[in-house]
């Protein structure tokens, strides 16, 4: 049986690097290489790898501490941007936790641990490491959108590790995959939840829900990566869909009143981690945005 409920609860306010847990994750990348990865079947039932000891490798950070406040915003990350969590997203969602006084908490999951990693002799060391790599990443991927998935299923059950959340209102903010797991969840009702900012989030046009929470998305044309290769990571995958698979976080939902278009700022997908994030953190709809669901009144 699937379990969230034990996360690991762990203070990082000062960003340390953590190395137990570092080494953990580790362990549990070395045991799944010896699992078959080419799992993608269309539902959770058919993964091949131990889903829970990926969980059991999934931790929540608190990277802010509003001791005050009934506020809490719970932010996830995307794909192969466990690193970048740490060392990107860390100061920004702090600034943000301390400028509109709310806790702040972030889900760390495993996105690449998933590939069997394919082998290669010298023979062929040039394009053999080439296309292995590419298959391992495509498949790495495949794995990292069902997760994703299946953090949306059981985000009640990973809320609950956040201490007295019964008793506070959260906020979600995610890219790009953690994006993903923002609309899957805004699109349920939710007696904690009160919306969510989905940073170019890695969902399709078939995939997508209409919120039924209040949330936000921002797209770019300039997002090369949802433009790209989304629609080839996707190409492979079965679906029952017809036409390639559009991430929304590049070419937007449709639904104007949900978008903030980010091509004034030349938004590319990996932009959000570097200092255009402070300009798209200025945009007057996103700060009003977090003004309403993060301050206290």
């Amino acid at each position: 049986m699937i379990n969230f409920s034990n996360l690991q609860i762990v203070k990082n306010h000062n960003n340390q690097s953590l190395d137990d847990l570092v080494k953990q994750q580790t362990v549990v990348r070395d045991q799944l290489k010896f699992h078959s990865a080419l799992c993608f079947k269309g539902t959770h039932s058919n993964i091949h790898w131990d889903t829970q000891e990926i969980i059991d490798a999934t931790r929540i950070e608190e990277w802010y501490e509003a001791k005050e406040s009934k506020k809490v915003l719970l932010f996830f990350h995307g794909f192969y941007a466990e690193h970048s969590a740490k060392h990107d997203w860390h100061p920004y969602m702090k600034k943000i936790g301390q400028k509109y006084g709310c806790s702040v908490y972030a889900l760390i999951w495993p996105t690449n641990i998933f590939s069997s990693h394919f082998s290669v002799d010298f023979f062929d060391m040039i394009l053999g490491l080439v296309i292995s790599r590419l298959l391992s990443l495509k498949t790495d991927f495949d794995n990292a959108v069902l997760m994703a998935d299946l953090i949306s299923n059981h985000i009640n059950e990973i809320i609950k590790s956040i201490p007295n959340s019964s008793t506070k209102d959260i906020f979600l903010i995610g890219h790009s995959l953690g994006g993903r797991i923002v609309l899957n969840t805004t699109s349920q009702p939710s007696d904690y939840i009160k919306g969510g900012l989905a940073l170019a989030p890695a969902i399709s046009q078939y995939e997508f829900n209409s919120p039924v929470l209040d949330s936000l998305i921002t797209c770019s044309d300039h997002d090369f990566i949802l433009k790209y290769l989304y629609p080839l990571a996707k190409e492979a995958t079965v679906r029952k869909h017809k036409g390639p698979e559009i991430a929304i976080g590049y070419a937007g939902c449709l639904q104007h009143e949900l978008e903030i278009n980010l091509d004034h700022l030349k938004m590319g997908h990996l932009d959000y981690t570097t200092n255009k994030f402070k300009e798209v953190l200025k945009d007057p709809k996103i700060k009003r945005f977090l003004t309403k669901h993060l301050t206290i009144y």
